[in-house]
């Protein structure tokens, strides 16, 4: 583990990971002549998901992955989520996915990967658990 740090203006923050997830997701930037690899945006939106609190908090957490979904291949980013995150994010991600108006057969395979969770989760965890259920993907739509 390493510390967070502030670098040219930009906060580093290094989190740890198991070796099989970073197969994927990832890509070799050049930043000032040295090869550094990086999460590509798809991975990012999944690490905000099972990462929250390196944004802020689960709220800013879900505007942000809200603001990228109409940017980035949604396709890919159920291909990853199937690949690594965990059920409680693949279930928010595809409440989020739904809301953006993703196609029903573009979310198949991820509401595969869900479909033997029986555990009700908020979508906003360690808030009020008012609001909608989503029977589908077994999620309180507590932040409304």
């Amino acid at each position: 583990r390493r510390a967070s740090r502030d670098v040219g203006g930009a906060k580093v923050v290094f989190h740890t990971l198991s070796p099989e997830l970073l197969d994927y997701g990832t890509e070799r930037v050049a930043i000032e002549g040295i090869d550094v690899v990086l999460s590509t945006a798809e991975r990012t939106v999944l690490d905000l998901l099972d990462h929250p609190d390196l944004a802020g908090g689960v709220r800013h957490a879900l505007e942000l992955v809200k603001e990228s979904i109409p940017r980035i291949n949604k396709a890919l980013l159920v291909k990853h989520a199937i690949r690594g995150a965990s059920t409680p994010t693949c279930q928010r991600l595809g409440i989020i996915l739904g809301r953006s108006k993703t196609s029903i057969r573009d979310l198949r395979a991820l509401h595969r990967r869900v479909d033997r969770a029986r555990s009700l989760i908020s979508l906003v965890p360690g808030q009020a658990r008012r609001g909608r259920v989503n029977k589908h993907w077994n999620v309180v739509e507590n932040d409304l």
